[in-house]
């Protein structure tokens, strides 16, 4: 009899407990929850564009700003090389748990059709679309030529002979300067800058080249200084705050072309996550201070969400495809071009 009442005792403790666990569950959900709330840490942002460039201009406004919504830090990691091939290699191997995180340019369109990559926006979780900037042919401020047309006239007269500064081999701003070749039927004797195209613009005002392929955002500081100018713009339209840059078309050269700047995580990102970073820039890209840094600098806006983004991306992989077709820039495994 006393054993058979312990026995129900025994079991009545149990269902006690295993229910007093089952009440307390929500709990201890919440309570490990706030405990690791995300970001808890900061946050990594790789970028393989080195200072001066447009993508280390829009980085310096739009990380902080986002930093704001996050209430965490985010530390830029500038991994230069291969025009943003080694930054984007490092973000793939890269653990996705958010902590890590990646900006790219048109450029992670063209890396698999070159052959420098054998991977493109597919093997990561593109989050938001930030901005596009349309590329530029820019000279020294004394130079001879009034305007594009005489620029290239000049370039025929002299084939590979007329300096022009430009990104590595395979970046969208090199790629926008071959473009102007084929569409103008001229050949030039393109200098290679490691990083972005800021370098080269520096360069151009120190009078050691004739050109640079720039967009307004990179050649803005320089160009309001007094020391270049802009001969034409690669956009469809004249641009709304820099409307005295006549564009490339309307000087009889079709060349339009842009490089847009994507923020991605690694495959596998939580969609949590995902959702917290694209809230926080998209914020981020709302802001008044944003949208005067983008109408001073001569940058435009481009927002678009992480499922637009890709769909985006899909297309410019068609674009860039063709233009490196018809270029015949495809690398051979181990050879540069």
């Amino acid at each position: 009899m006393n054993a058979r009442i312990s026995g129900r005792n025994r079991k009545f403790f149990w269902a006690l407990l295993l229910a007093g666990i089952l009440v307390s569950l929500p709990v201890f959900d919440e309570c490990w929850a706030q405990k690791d709330a995300y970001p808890s840490r900061p946050i990594t942002l790789l970028t393989g564009w080195a200072a001066g460039g447009g993508t280390s201009l829009v980085l310096s406004i739009i990380t902080p700003l986002a930093e704001r919504q996050l209430k965490q830090q985010i530390v830029i990691s500038t991994k230069e090389g291969g025009s943003g091939a080694i930054s984007l290699t490092t973000l793939k191997r890269a653990k996705p748990d958010g902590y890590t995180i990646g900006i790219t340019t048109s450029a992670i369109n063209v890396h698999k059709f070159l052959g420098t990559l054998d991977f493109g926006y597919e093997a990561f979780e593109p989050f938001i679309a930030l901005n596009s900037d349309p590329g530029g042919i820019n000279v020294k401020i004394d130079a001879p030529w009034k305007n594009l047309k005489e620029f290239i006239e000049h370039a025929r007269k002299n084939p590979e002979k007329v300096s022009v500064a430009g990104s590595n081999p395979g970046s969208v701003t090199r790629l926008e300067l071959h473009r102007l070749e084929q569409a103008a039927g001229v050949l030039f004797n393109v200098i290679s800058f490691k990083g972005a195209a800021g370098p080269g613009v520096t360069s151009l005002a120190g009078g050691h080249v004739d050109a640079a392929i720039a967009t307004p955002l990179e050649s803005k500081a320089l160009r309001e200084a007094g020391k270049v100018r802009m001969l034409g713009v690669m956009s469809e339209e004249r641009l709304p705050h820099e409307s005295q840059i006549p564009t490339c078309k309307e000087q009889g050269f079709d060349v339009v072309m842009a490089t847009h700047r994507v923020l991605l995580a690694p495959k596998g990102t939580p969609p949590a996550i995902l959702k917290i970073l694209h809230e926080a820039f998209k914020k981020a890209a709302e802001s008044k201070e944003y949208d005067n840094f983008v109408k001073s600098q001569a940058s435009l806006k481009m927002y678009l969400t992480a499922e637009q983004t890709k769909e985006f991306l899909a297309k410019q992989d068609v674009l860039f495809k063709e233009v490196i077709e018809k270029a015949g820039l495809k690398l051979e495994k181990g050879k540069k071009k």
